[in-house]
């Protein structure tokens, strides 16, 4: 038996509430007070995602304000060695002929072990 804060009456600590005044029990004020945590932490990861995991504090800013995709060719300017051309990317095969690094890999035309000449 444990006595309500609220009324002074006992109960059955077992009991969810005081069975007089609605007030609830200590151990389940305490097991609602965490599982209303854990809900939380659940809906907030689901919506905004877990994250923080790929930053490294050390090197990583945070700081993506200068990081863009200027051709929309799904190559961001980390990345892109011509981010105003959406023909030139990473993903992009050489051109062998147009003197242009078409796949950034810092080679053109001649020079690029995918042309075979």
């Amino acid at each position: 038996m444990i006595t309500c804060e609220s009324c002074d009456r006992h109960f059955k600590a077992e009991d969810e509430a005081c069975p007089f005044c609605s007030r609830r029990s200590p151990a389940m004020a305490r097991a609602m007070n965490l599982l209303g945590g854990a809900v939380t932490s659940l809906v907030l990861a689901a919506c905004y995602g877990v994250g923080g995991f790929e930053d490294d504090p050390i090197t990583d800013s945070g700081d993506t304000s200068d990081v863009v995709d200027a051709d929309n060719d799904g190559f961001d300017s980390t990345q892109d060695c011509d981010d105003n051309n959406a023909a030139v990317n990473p993903g992009a095969a050489e051109d062998c002929g147009d003197g242009i690094d078409n796949d950034c890999d810092n080679q053109t035309d001649a020079d690029d072990s995918d042309c075979t000449q």
